[in-house]
C-alpha cells in the first residue's frame, strides 16, 4: 500500500516517477518495447544483410513471445501474478541472444547503442542488488564464451568495455533507485503509523463517492463498531447527524480543490446511536497511486461540553446581575448541566435561616410527587445524603446508603421516578458555612460520578455557591437599607420637628425678653435712686446675655438647615458691617480696630455664613480683651487670591490656656470666667466653617493675645 500527500504543484513530475514504482506496469512496458524492438530491428538487420535468416527468426520469436505475454498479463491473473518471474527468465534469454549477435558480427555505433539500450532495459527488471549482480556475472560468462567460441570477433576488448560500461550504469541506476525506494518506504511507514495510530479517527474514501475504503483503529472506537468491515463501503457523510446535501457537497469539493483541504465542527452519530461532536477535516492524498480523500475526525465533545458550560455560566451571571432573580438564573444553569450530562437530573436545596433543615429550591426536572414525598430534609448525620452532606460539610460526594432503614421510603420513591443513584455536594460560602446542597440523581446505578461529570458538577456547585452567597448578602443589605431608610426618615422628621421647636421657642423666648428690656428702660427713667438703678442694670445685663445665647442657638439652627449659597462679596464691606453691629457691645469703644485687606481677585462664598464667622471672631476679641492695658486692639488681615481667602484675626487680649486648645471648639466649653459667654460661639464658628469647606488654626499665649487664622476656598474661581 502506498500513501502520500498529493502535491498538486508538481503533479506531472510525480506521476512520471510513480510509473517506476509499479512493477507490473514496468514489466508490461518492457514487454511491449521488446516486442516492438525485436520485430523492427530484426527485420531491418536481416534486410541489410547484417544477420542471417536464423537470427531473424530468433528476433521475430522474441517479439511474438513478448507480445503474447504482454497481452496475457491483462487476460490471465496467473500470468499477471508471475509476470516478474517470467520476465526475468525472458531477460536471460534476451541477453544470451544479444551476446550471440555481438560476438558474431561487427556492429557500428548505432548498433552498439541499440545493444546498450537493450541491456539497460533488461537491467530494470531487477529490484535487488543480488539479482543485478547475478545478471552481470552471467552476462560476462556469456561474453567470454561467445568470444572464445567465435573466432570472427575482431575487437573483443571493445565488447568488454561496452558491456562493463552498461553494467556500471545499471548498478548506479539501481543504487539510486534503491535509495529512493528506501526513503519512500520510510515515508510510507511513517504515514502508515500516523494514519493507523493517530488519536483521531482516519477514514480513506474516493474523492467522488466518499465510500469508506479503509480506516484506523480509533475510527472503530469512535463509531463503536467491532471491526473495519462494519464501516467499509459506508458513505462517510452518513455518519454525520445532519449529512451534507448535494449543494453542500459541491461547495466542499470546490473548497478542497481551491485549498489544501477543508474542516468544520459537526455532530456525529456512532453506530450505536451515541451523539458526539467532531472536528471534520478533509485532505486529498495519494493512495495506491491515485488521489483519494483522507477524512480525519477529532473528538471534541468534551471541549464542546465545557464551552457550553462556560456559556451557561456567563448567561447565569448576567441574569443574576441584571434582574437579581436567583431562581431563574439557577434554573437555567441546572437545565444546562442536565442537558450536558444526559442521564442525570439535579436539584438545589437551600439552608433555612436557622440552619436546621434543607428546603427544596431548584429542581426543574424532578417530579413534584417526589418533592412532596421527600419534603424538607433535616440537617443531621442520620438524614438523607443531602442532610448528611450539610451536617458534615463534606467536600466530596456523599452517596446514599441503601441499607439505612430510615431511607427505605425515599429509595422506593426514587426508583419509582427512575432514579438509580444519588450523590450530594455541599454548597459552601467563602467562609466555609453551608448555604445548601447540590443533589445529583442518576438514572443508572453508579458508584460515583466519573471525572468528566465531576468537573461539571464542581464548577456548578462553585457558581451556585457564589450566587447564593451574593443573594444572601443582597437580601441582608436590602433589609439593612430598609432599616436605614426608615431610620433616616424618622431622623429627618425628628430634626425638622426639633428645628421648628428651636426656632419657635427661640422667638417665643426673645419676645418676653425684649419686653422685659423695654420695661427695665422705662423703670430706669422713672426712678432716681441709684441703688435700684444698679439692680436694674444687672437685670438688663442678664437679659441681654440670655438674648445673645438665644441668638447663637438660632444661628446654629440656621447654619445646619440652610443650604450654602455662593455669591460674590466685598470682604472689606462685610467686615465693616460686622464691626458696625458690634459698636454698642460692652468694651467695643475701648478696642482699636485695624483692617488690612489685599483683594487680588473677587471673592465668592456664602455671605451670611461669612458674617457669622467674622462676628464670632471679632466679638470674642472684644469680649476677652485685656482690661489691664490701655492699648487694646483687634487686627483683621485678609488676603484673597484665586484659590482661597486667608483671614487672620489677631488681638492682645487675655489669651487662652494651652491646656484648653483642643477643647475650645466644643459645645458649651468656656476657657475663662471673664465675660458672659455661653460657650457656643467657637462651636458655631467651627460648624459654619465646615459648611463652606474652611479650616481654622490658633496661636495663643496667656496675657499676650491670640491669633485665629481661617482659610476659606474661593468657590467661583476654584
Amino acid at each position: 500500500m502506498t500513501i502520500r500527500l498529493l502535491n498538486t504543484e508538481n503533479r506531472w513530475g510525480r506521476s512520471f516517477l510513480q510509473l517506476f514504482e509499479d512493477d507490473k506496469l514496468i514489466f508490461r512496458l518492457l514487454l511491449f518495447a521488446s516486442a516492438f524492438i525485436y520485430a523492427s530491428s530484426g527485420t531491418i538487420y536481416y534486410q541489410q544483410g547484417l544477420t542471417s535468416f536464423d537470427v531473424f527468426l530468433l528476433n521475430i520469436g522474441f517479439a511474438v513471445f513478448s507480445a503474447l505475454v504482454f497481452a496475457a498479463s491483462f487476460l490471465s491473473k496467473g500470468i499477471k501474478k508471475y509476470l516478474p518471474t517470467i520476465f526475468q527468465w525472458l531477460v536471460y534469454a534476451i541477453m544470451a541472444q544479444v551476446v550471440l549477435e555481438a560476438t558474431s558480427y561487427n556492429f557500428s555505433l548505432v548498433e552498439t547503442m541499440a545493444v546498450l539500450v537493450t541491456y539497460i532495459m533488461c537491467s530494470l527488471v531487477f529490484r535487488k542488488p543480488i539479482y543485478l549482480n547475478s545478471f552481470l556475472m552471467i552476462s560476462l560468462v556469456m561474453i567470454l564464451a561467445g568470444i572464445y567460441t567465435n573466432p570472427k570477433v575482431e575487437n573483443p576488448h571493445t565488447l568488454f568495455i561496452v558491456f562493463f560500461s552498461m553494467g556500471f550504469v545499471s548498478a548506479i541506476a539501481l543504487g539510486s533507485r534503491l535509495r529512493v525506494q528506501e526513503k519512500l518506504r520510510k515515508s510510507e511507514s511513517l504515514f502508515k503509523n500516523i494514519f493507523n495510530e493517530s488519536a483521531d479517527a482516519n477514514l480513506m474514501t474516493k474523492v467522488d463517492d466518499q465510500k469508506i475504503i479503509t480506516c484506523n483503529k480509533r475510527a472503530l472506537d469512535l463509531f463503536e463498531v467491532d471491526s473495519m468491515e462494519d464501516l467499509l463501503g459506508i458513505d462517510a457523510n452518513s455518519l454525520q447527524k445532519h449529512p451534507f446535501n448535494s449543494a453542500e457537497i459541491s461547495s466542499v469539493k470546490q473548497q478542497i480543490k481551491d485549498n489544501w483541504g477543508w474542516s468544520k465542527e459537526l455532530e456525529y452519530v456512532s453506530r450505536k446511536g451515541k451523539i458526539f461532536w467532531g472536528n471534520l477535516e478533509y485532505r486529498v492524498v495519494e493512495y495506491m497511486n491515485k488521489p483519494h480523500l483522507q477524512i480525519r475526525i477529532s473528538d471534541i465533545s468534551e471541549r464542546k461540553r465545557l464551552e457550553k458550560l462556560l456559556l451557561a455560566e456567563k448567561q447565569v451571571l448576567e441574569m443574576a446581575s441584571k434582574d437579581n432573580d436567583l431562581t431563574r438564573a439557577l434554573n437555567h444553569l441546572v437545565s444546562n448541566v442536565e442537558e450536558m450530562i444526559g442521564d442525570m437530573q439535579c436539584s438545589v436545596f437551600r439552608m433555612d435561616e436557622g440552619g436546621n433543615e434543607l428546603q427544596w429550591f431548584i429542581a426543574p426536572s424532578i417530579s413534584a410527587d417526589l418533592i412532596r414525598t421527600i419534603g424538607n430534609i433535616p440537617v443531621n448525620i442520620s438524614a438523607l445524603s443531602a442532610g448528611k452532606a450539610a451536617a458534615s460539610k463534606l467536600t466530596s460526594y456523599c452517596p446514599n446508603v441503601e441499607t439505612n432503614e430510615d431511607w427505605k421510603n425515599y429509595i422506593v420513591q426514587a426508583r419509582r421516578h427512575k432514579i438509580a443513584s444519588c450523590f450530594s455536594f455541599p454548597i459552601l460560602s467563602e467562609g466555609g458555612n453551608v448555604l445548601g446542597v447540590f443533589e445529583v440523581y442518576y438514572k443508572t446505578t453508579k458508584e460515583k460520578p466519573d471525572t468528566k461529570d465531576m468537573e461539571i458538577i464542581n464548577r456548578s456547585v462553585n457558581i451556585v455557591g457564589v450566587l447564593m452567597e451574593k443573594d444572601n448578602a443582597v437580601t441582608k443589605n436590602k433589609l439593612s437599607l430598609e432599616r436605614i431608610q426608615t431610620q433616616n426618615e424618622e431622623l429627618k422628621k425628628t430634626n425638622a420637628e426639633l428645628d421648628r421647636f428651636v426656632y419657635s421657642t427661640s422667638h417665643d423666648l426673645r419676645a418676653p425678653l425684649m419686653n422685659m428690656l423695654g420695661l427695665v428702660d422705662i423703670v430706669e427713667l422713672t426712678i432716681t435712686d441709684e441703688k435700684p438703678k444698679k439692680y436694674l442694670g444687672m437685670m438688663k445685663t442678664s437679659v441681654t446675655n440670655l438674648d445673645n445665647t438665644i441668638k447663637e442657638i438660632l444661628e446654629y439652627s440656621k447654619n445646619t438647615r440652610t443650604e450654602v449659597e455662593i455669591s460674590e462679596m466685598d470682604l472689606h464691606s462685610v467686615t465693616e458691617e460686622v464691626l458696625a453691629g458690634l459698636q454698642f457691645m460692652e468694651g467695643s469703644d475701648k478696642v482699636e480696630k485695624k483692617l488690612h485687606f489685599d483683594m487680588q481677585v473677587p471673592f465668592y462664598s456664602d455671605v451670611n455664613r461669612m458674617k457669622v464667622i467674622l462676628n464670632n471672631l471679632i466679638s470674642n476679641a472684644i469680649k476677652y480683651r485685656n482690661t489691664k492695658i490701655e492699648d487694646q486692639f483687634v487686627e483683621i488681615d485678609a488676603i484673597v487670591n484665586s484659590e482661597k481667602a486667608i483671614i487672620t484675626v489677631r488681638d492682645n487680649g487675655i489669651g487662652i490656656n494651652p491646656d484648653y486648645r483642643d477643647k475650645i471648639f466644643d459645645m458649651f466649653f468656656r476657657a475663662t470666667t471673664q465675660g458672659s459667654g455661653s460657650g457656643l460661639g467657637l462651636y458655631i464658628l467651627k460648624e459654619t466653617l465646615a459648611k463652606v469647606n474652611g479650616k481654622i488654626s490658633l496661636e495663643t499665649t496667656p496675657n499676650i493675645g491670640s491669633t485665629f487664622t481661617i482659610e476659606i476656598p474661593n468657590f467661583k474661581l476654584k
